[in-house]
């Protein structure tokens, strides 16, 4: 079957006699827009939530999506069609089949790209999707309304009496390739249909990011629409005052008395034609955006489609900025060049996650790509990934003998062609930036590189295409580097610079990090800790245990707790502070023997001095909680920790005990001696300014709801706290907010809403490596899983919830065996089932829980 999809104008949707002009809502419009759109990429489930739910936290855009893609199914491709609907869905994306789809806003795009006037101003019936306003539909109307509004009024299409050439009657002039052209089926469409209504068009990117390969592709594409097509290489051009010597020499016309200029204008005048000037950066700081402008303004039938790594400054310069491959293209390009090299060699199970790690560590960089690909003779892709964390000098062809020493023989050489280009301030500028990992901000580079001017620094190497501006996420323009050239340049440095530069960094990121400086934090901490800068390791630690580590993942936070204490530390407080956090993730990561040795460092280190055996105590109490310690014998020592703390004045320790004491309490059924508690530590956490531990508390007093029997109550304020968790980026408890709304779901019989929130979870816990929550999410999973018609899922993943506890915690309670054995009882569970449940991977188990 075929379908339709009309947007220009009305909505209207056809397949076969069916026409269907309503769907459910505005929001299923623009999804069925966006994928009607853009029919040859692979969207991300998480890409489409944000696009069309940027207001709603992850998990409830996610959640809105998969009602979405149910309702356009439902509506669109109803049960007794024959044959496959025009998309399929999996957990982590949504692909439309090209072939099955046509969009009239395409095809508009494509008869502009042909010069076919008539058939553009036919297809174009109205505004795209009148009275919906998503700012991305926003962009697309006007860009579309100005394609529009720039057809020639009165100039014939394709096939009327016309000075637009035939094929056959043209110069054609481009380089041919032997290799097949992956992706940008996207930017080439944008371009088609750009191309008409600009006469400059600049293709913008660093070293090997595929504009020259684009930028032919293209002009081949639309050659037949040209009197006079021609490939204009000038990567080996130093002097403007040789650009139109290189036009006349690529139009193969003979030098003469003539100027090149003089020789130009009467050849191209009145004949439509297209330049791809290709490498034009070396001269953008010359005359080239003068010698530019002096021929298009000469010959007004003249187009030009110029590549470069810097914009180059030409009034009436239309940018198109080229970013890296995404992974389904990286993939396919990696894979048929590997092919090539290779011939057996194939994409398998075994092979996959090694391979789809290199291609994400290639960045979708098209050159880069290519250069690992030809060394797969001789290396597998896990060795090619090892060997690029030490140096991009595997990136070489590997017989440099063989061919010409150019600068795209090597993803280094072509990094360095770019490098050479600025002046030597920028170059250790550009040099410095290389200890910044995820982003920073104009005012970070200030400090870190010590520089007056980062600013207008930035926009330089921003024009030069060797940083990357990001400001769609934040208030203050955040910039990044590509890991390729971020490594580049980290080799520029040297050995003493290094150490300064991160120096500065440390300082910086110690009293200025924020919560979208995780990568910065994380290379803060490494450097502080090889450098044995003490001071600011435990520093950075503790100010970012509970923000920037905890959306790290517990399994890296652990490591890093782990290296800080092994320096020697500023103060004892800190280094028992330092122990308790680093507990509490060897705690998460279900390191239970290594939580258990370093509470007992602690109480060593503590000695008998008050203050400090107080925290020493609540780190004890910490892991009774955690581990369902008999009430009885973790009591005592959270009540002393308690008086402890009191007598000492320390407010955080106070609150911190007084909410684990609570637990304890609540765990016995003193239910008003636990709510006071928790009522308690909120205040207390809330005087000292931690929002996080005053989250928690008010998640207690949740739990305390719930066991008074007010479960609604209890959903209420837990859900709250996830709101609150969510916007501070706390996966940690997200992932535990997470499980106890599950289960309360459960208790009321919203079987479908415990089953998300499950899911939700497990998803959290994977992310961070939180493998005790993941453990109770997987032993509750099976009971709305069986609720909702599926018990063989039920009955594989209790079996493997089992041994997974069982493996790596404590024994079953009785009350675990009734649960897990009405669970059996009801699906009717059969010995296969149960074994084929306890063999199940890690990975298996995940995907049964997601499935």
């Amino acid at each position: 079957m075929h379908w339709r999809v009309e947007l220009l104008g009305d909505l209207r949707v056809l397949c076969g006699e069916r026409v269907v002009t309503r769907l459910e809502s505005r929001k299923i419009v623009a999804l069925l827009a966006r994928l009607a759109l853009a029919p040859q990429r692979l969207h991300s489930r998480e890409e489409l939530a944000d696009l069309l739910w940027p207001e709603s936290d992850r998990e409830t855009g996610l959640a809105r999506l998969r009602h979405a893609l149910s309702s356009l199914r439902r509506t669109l491709i109803p049960a007794d069609l024959e044959g496959e609907g025009f998309f399929t869905a999996d957990r982590q994306s949504v692909r439309v089949r090209p072939e099955a789809l046509s969009c009239d806003v395409r095809e508009f795009e494509r008869a502009v790209g042909q010069r076919h006037w008539a058939e553009a101003r036919t297809l174009y019936r109205g505004e795209l999707l009148p009275g919906h306003y998503d700012d991305w539909l926003d962009d697309e109307r006007t860009r579309l309304q100005a394609l529009f509004e720039s057809l020639p009024q009165s100039a014939p299409s394709v096939g009327e009496a016309s000075p637009t050439p035939v094929l056959g009657t043209q110069q054609c002039l481009l380089p041919g390739y032997l290799t097949r052209f992956h992706g940008r089926e996207h930017e080439h469409a944008q371009l088609s249909a750009l191309l008409p209504t600009r006469r400059l068009v600049t293709l913008l990117g660093p070293g090997g990011i595929g504009k020259t390969r684009l930028a032919t592709e293209l002009a081949q594409s639309v050659a037949a629409h040209y009197a006079v097509v021609a490939f204009v290489p000038l990567a080996e051009c130093v002097e403007s005052g040789q650009l139109l010597d290189r036009v006349r020499a690529a139009l193969q016309l003979a030098g003469g008395e003539r100027s090149a200029l003089e020789q130009l204008v009467p050849f191209l005048y009145e004949r439509p034609a297209l330049l791809v000037l290709d490498n034009l950066e070396q001269l953008v700081d010359g005359e080239a955006a003068e010698v530019i402008e002096q021929l298009l303004l000469a010959v007004p039938s003249l187009t030009c489609l110029a590549t470069s790594r810097q914009v180059l400054g030409v009034p009436g310069e239309q940018v198109f900025p080229l970013s890296p491959l995404s992974p389904e293209p990286s993939l396919a390009l990696f894979l048929d060049r590997a092919q090539a090299a290779r011939p057996d060699f194939a994409l398998s199970e075994r092979n996959r996650d090694a391979l789809t790690g290199l291609c994400a560590r290639l960045e979708g960089v098209p050159l880069a790509l290519e250069l690992a690909a030809s060394r797969i003779r001789s290396l597998s892709p896990a060795e090619m990934q090892a060997q690029l964390d030490q140096s991009l000098r595997l990136l070489a062809r590997p017989a440099p003998g063989s061919q010409k020493n150019t600068r795209h023989a090597s993803l280094h050489a072509a990094i360095e062609w770019s490098w050479r280009l600025l002046p030597l301030p920028q170059q250790r500028f550009l040099a410095q930036l290389s200890v910044f990992r995820g982003g920073w901000t104009a005012a970070a580079a200030e400090a870190v590189c010590g520089v007056a001017d980062a600013a207008e620094r930035l926009a330089a190497l921003t024009d030069a295409s060797l940083v990357r501006r990001d400001d769609s996420q934040a208030e203050e323009s955040r910039f990044t580097l590509l890991e390729l050239i971020r490594t580049f340049a980290a080799e520029q440095l040297s050995a003493d610079e290094a150490s300064a530069t991160q120096a500065r960094h440390r300082r910086y990121f110690a009293q200025h990090a924020t919560d979208e400086d995780a990568g910065n934090v994380l290379a803060a901490l490494e450097s502080a800790c090889g450098a044995g800068d003490a001071a600011r390791a435990y520093t950075l630690f503790l100010a970012q245990a509970t923000r920037t580590l905890a959306v790290l993942g517990a399994p890296l936070a652990l490591a890093l707790g782990k290296s800080v204490l092994a320096l020697p530390a500023p103060t004892p407080r800190e280094r028992l502070l330092t122990l308790s956090h680093t507990v509490a993730f060897a705690d998460t990561c279900g390191d239970t023997e290594a939580a258990h040795a370093l509470a007992q460092d602690a109480l060593t280190a503590a000695g008998s001095e008050p203050s400090l055996r107080g925290v020493a105590l609540a780190i004890q109490g910490q892991l009774a909680v955690s581990n369902y310690a008999a009430p009885a014998a973790a009591l005592p020592l959270l009540r002393e920790a308690l008086v402890l703390s009191e007598v000492a004045q320390d407010l955080p320790t106070q609150a911190t005990v007084l909410r684990r004491l609570g637990i304890l309490l609540l765990r016995s059924k003193q239910l008003p001696e636990a709510a006071g508690c928790f009522e308690r530590s909120e205040r207390l956490f809330l005087s000292v300014g931690d929002a996080s531990g005053a989250r928690y508390a008010l998640a207690n007093r949740a739990h305390v709801l719930g066991a008074q029997g007010d479960s609604l109550g209890s959903l209420a304020l837990y859900q709250t706290c996830l709101a609150r968790a969510r916007a501070l980026g706390d996966r940690v408890h997200q992932s535990k907010l997470l499980l106890n709304i599950g289960s309360l779901q459960a208790e009321l019989g919203q079987w479908p809403e415990a089953l998300e929130s499950g899911q939700a979870c497990v998803r959290v816990c994977q992310a961070i490596g939180n493998l005790r929550t993941l453990a109770f999410a997987f032993w509750n999973l099976p009971e709305p899983l069986l609720h909702l018609g599926h018990p063989d899922r039920a009955v594989q993943l209790m079996a493997f919830a089992e041994t997974f506890w069982l493996a790596r915690f404590d024994a079953l309670t009785p009350d675990d065996h009734t649960y897990r054995d009405g669970i059996y009882n009801q699906a009717s569970a059969t010995a296969a089932q149960k074994a084929m449940g306890s063999t199940l991977s890690l990975s298996e188990a995940l995907a049964l829980a997601l499935g």
